[in-house]
């Protein structure tokens, strides 16, 4: 096949540049709806995307401060457990004998769910040091 080269053009020098942002334009033009349905559409989902986000925090929040709630009644669950076992305790091993502790046991036992945790900390030592020291009179008198 033979190629034949026509000196005819369709441009002119002089008009080529306009030529070149005539076709620009009429590209832009052309390409400019499907461009623009594209934005808009990345933008919606990038606005509900945001949304969800925001959403998922605030719920990630909220299980949060839930758990936070949780542990600390579970601590707080705890330390009354085992404060109840050194009460058991010190019933078994008899050191209740004083009248003084045995009042202040009662008291406590009755009030002890509305007890602040410095109060549960303090009875839980103070029923660990009783223990210790009822185990200890009794291993210097054998």
């Amino acid at each position: 096949m033979n190629i034949v080269e026509l000196a005819i053009s369709d441009i002119t020098e002089k008009n080529i540049d306009e030529f070149k942002v005539n076709l620009a334009n009429d590209v832009i033009s052309n390409m400019v709806p499907y461009i623009n349905k594209e934005i808009v559409d990345k933008i919606k989902r990038l606005k509900d995307l945001k949304q969800s986000l925001r959403s998922k925090k605030e719920l990630i929040l909220e299980q949060k401060n839930e758990l936070e709630k949780l542990l600390k009644t579970f601590d707080r669950k705890k330390k009354i457990k085992l404060l109840l076992d050194r009460a058991l305790r010190l019933t078994i091993i008899g050191s209740l004998d004083d009248p003084n502790i045995r009042s202040e046991i009662s008291v406590m036992l009755k009030v002890i769910d509305d007890l602040p945790e410095d109060k549960l900390d303090f009875y839980i030592s103070e029923m660990m040091r009783i223990v210790s020291r009822r185990f200890s009179t009794i291993d210097n008198k054998e």
